[in-house]
């Protein structure tokens, strides 16, 4: 056989051999401009708000490193953290108790700079700031409510979209069941806000019109299912307090230039490298802004507990842009 006739011959197999090269894009996925990079979780057909650490990134590699230092000091120096917190699951008495404290701790710094770079993608400094301040907010009160705070990561991310790709239907269902978890135990809030996040997901550009009736059948079946177990009684420090109103519109303050710059949003999609939608991450700063300051106004110093990665979130944000102003992203 020739050199010709063999190469006739692989030309053959690969072509009989070969995939699709594309698929149809799903509705509202944004079209591809360039190959997925390295930051893409191929998880595309089960989730598509999961998002992968890429080490060639400073925050990132940061964030790696902080983490499981705070794992490693709480296991060694339990004393150095406060109070039972809000996170009292983790610590429940018995052999495992500092390891699970130690881990409660370091997934909550993790959670602070996680939502920090939900809050504001043009600043990755600022969710190491975040990270930090999540440190002294672990000596100060102890652990968040360690549920409450992934539920408002995924939930702004579902409507920000930062992975360039809409959420999936199976994304949807975990969030309203994480929803009657933590509502369970936290109250009506934290299923209204995944509730909320489907609900806008239907309606903002790019849009997803199925979710409006996913949205609405969820929140009916989180509060039924809250409504026959019953909704969590308020404890003695779950009341009202003139300090958490206090916070809440430092809140409000804090976060307003993060707020006033996504007109000149930056950041690309971690999937497609296009740009995100400034309506969409404004949504997800109302959403996460909406839930600390009605956790503040209603469930008092509770409410400044369960969440407070979530509010270091917001200071290290608002700080980082009032210090260093509102200019062109890291």
């Amino acid at each position: 056989m020739n050199i010709q006739a063999v190469l006739r011959t692989g030309l053959a197999r690969s072509r009989a051999n070969a995939r699709p090269l594309a698929r149809p894009l799903l509705p509202g996925e944004p079209l591809r401009t360039q190959p997925p990079g390295p930051r893409v979780m191929n998880l595309h057909g089960l989730t598509r708000i999961a998002r992968p650490l890429d080490f060639g990134d400073a925050s990132n590699l940061a964030i790696a490193l902080i983490a499981p230092a705070t794992f490693l000091a709480v296991l060694l120096w339990p004393g150095i953290m406060g109070g039972e917190g809000a996170g009292h699951a983790w610590t429940a008495t018995g052999e495992m108790a500092a390891a699970g404290a130690a881990t409660g701790a370091g997934l909550a710094v993790f959670l602070a700079w996680a939502i920090c770079r939900e809050l504001d993608p043009d600043r990755a400094g600022a969710a190491v700031v975040a990270s930090l301040l999540a440190i002294g907010g672990l000596a100060a009160l102890g652990l968040p409510s360690i549920g409450a705070c992934i539920l408002v990561v995924l939930a702004v991310r579902v409507l920000n979209r930062t992975t360039g790709m809409p959420a999936t239907l199976l994304d949807g269902l975990l969030l309203l069941a994480l929803g009657v978890w933590v509502g369970l135990d936290r109250g009506w809030l934290y299923p209204a806000a995944a509730a909320a996040a489907l609900l806008g997901d239907s309606l903002l550009p790019a849009r997803e019109p199925r979710r409006f009736a996913m949205a609405l059948a969820g929140a009916a079946a989180a509060f039924g299912i809250l409504y026959l177990l019953g909704f969590p009684d308020a404890g003695d420090d779950a009341q009202p307090s003139l300090a958490a109103g206090a916070a809440a519109v430092l809140a409000l303050l804090l976060i307003l230039p993060t707020m006033r710059a996504i007109s000149h949003l930056k950041s690309l999609g971690d999937a497609a490298g296009t740009p995100l939608l400034p309506m969409r991450v404004g949504a997800g700063q109302a959403l996460a802004l909406g839930v600390v300051v009605i956790a503040a106004v209603t469930r008092g110093f509770a409410g400044l507990t369960e969440l407070m990665p979530l509010w270091t979130a917001v200071i290290a944000t608002g700080l980082f842009r009032w210090l260093s102003g509102a200019g062109t992203p890291e």
